[in-house]
């Protein structure tokens, strides 16, 4: 059976809690309502990986506050500088959170830069999970077919994505902010705006 869709079919999609494979402003990212336990589900079914935790795209800067138990100033900081864009978040989860989406404790937060992703959750006003669209180990899909090939049973929105280095995390707990992953937004820049240990 076809699943390649087009944005507006997914929108329709993830308001089910399907989940839908689309470009982020790097690669194919799957994106479910991390909201809905079941679509929640279907995410881990589809990604066949045990749960380390799951980044969220947010549909703007206001609904993170859903997500995590705190937003510090450093945050702040940091969201009003590089979002939309390449820059994860990292901050304790809300108790309500699912814990397949945290990972000790905290949860990932986003909002997207211009893509299909960022279309996505801002039509739809969800939060969206957005973990890569490929295999465990395998590169990432950047574009439709490639990702229609490596996760067999999920909708997948027709396009292409630029390709490129994924969201950098930084997470921030008691006013402190570490690095754990080096990626789209420099170190450099990171540490223009907040204190890096």
């Amino acid at each position: 059976m076809l699943r390649v869709v087009s944005e507006r079919a997914a929108l329709e999609l993830l308001r089910l809690g399907e989940v839908v494979a689309a470009a982020t402003e790097s690669s194919f990212g799957l994106l479910a309502d991390a909201s809905n336990a079941r679509a929640v589900d279907r995410l881990f079914a589809a990604k066949h990986r045990e749960s380390k935790g799951v980044g969220l795209i947010v549909p703007g800067a206001r609904a993170w506050g859903r997500w995590v138990r705190d937003v510090p100033d450093e945050a702040h900081r940091l969201a009003s500088q590089f979002w939309p864009g390449g820059l994860t978040i990292v901050l304790p989860a809300a108790h309500d959170v699912d814990t397949r989406l945290t990972h000790g404790g905290t949860i990932g937060v986003r909002e997207a830069g211009p893509s299909a992703a960022q279309r996505l959750a801002q039509l739809s006003g969800l939060t969206l999970t957005a973990t890569s669209a490929n295999p465990p180990g395998q590169a990432p899909a950047l574009d439709h077919a490639s990702a229609e090939r490596a996760l067999s049973g999920v909708w997948v929105v027709i396009g292409r994505a630029p390709g490129g280095l994924p969201s950098t995390l930084v997470a921030l707990d008691g006013g402190r902010a570490r690095l754990i992953r080096d990626g789209a937004v420099p170190r450099q820049a990171v540490g223009q705006v907040v204190a890096l240990d």
